[in-house]
């Protein structure tokens, strides 16, 4: 009876090292689930077109430049909302301690700062699509285009599209922005390429 007790000790013991993630812990593991979920979407839609090692080189290089204009633009951001960090400490602290509300003003200053950074934002991502694009229809012959023009339902990801106005060049638009600009493609591109035979 001894044995059977302690046995079942070490048990709860080892069922509770294994299960006790902090919600942090479980929160990053979730994150890495999700991340492999996406990166198989991305395998359904990438590797249907049948790029070549040298179509994937030349898209991970038109991927590289985007990558590095999200990079500046995301330090950008970051810089404008550092600028805000102060006075928002201080409105906030000023709100929960004596019930002043933040002034008017202020909250102009961060909704104008916001919308500048997001029109700055929509302009980075047209000029990202465009950078893609080119190195796509360069690359790609007529029908990879059509694979990757096909690869999604672009409806699923922009309602506002009417589908009898989908053009092939509308749908390749729909594939570059939500697949190959989709932050996971870099790791896929770049894997499918190191695999790569031809």
């Amino acid at each position: 009876m001894k044995k059977l007790f302690a046995l079942f000790c070490l048990f709860t013991v080892l069922a509770d090292a294994t299960f006790a993630q902090t919600k942090d812990e479980r929160a990053a593991h979730a994150d890495q689930i999700l991340v492999k979920a996406r990166k198989i979407d991305l395998l359904n839609q990438i590797l249907p077109v049948g790029m070549t090692k040298k179509q994937l080189n030349e898209v991970l290089g038109a991927v590289e430049k985007v990558r590095r204009n999200v990079d500046k633009q995301e330090l950008l951001e970051f810089g404008e909302m550092v600028k805000l960090e102060a006075g928002m400490d201080a409105a906030i602290k000023a709100g929960l301690e004596k019930g002043e509300l933040p002034s008017h003003e202020f909250v102009i200053k961060i909704s104008k700062t916001f919308h500048a950074l997001d029109r700055v934002r929509q302009s980075v991502i047209y000029d990202n699509e465009e950078i893609v694009r080119t190195a796509v229809k360069k690359v790609l012959n007529e029908g990879q285009i059509k694979a990757a023009a096909n690869a999604i339902e672009p409806t699923y990801f922009d309602p506002s599209i009417k589908p009898e106005e989908l053009t092939t060049a509308k749908k390749l638009d729909v594939y570059i922005r939500v697949v190959l600009l989709d932050p996971n493609a870099y790791s896929v591109l770049t894997e499918l390429f190191k695999n790569a035979k031809n």
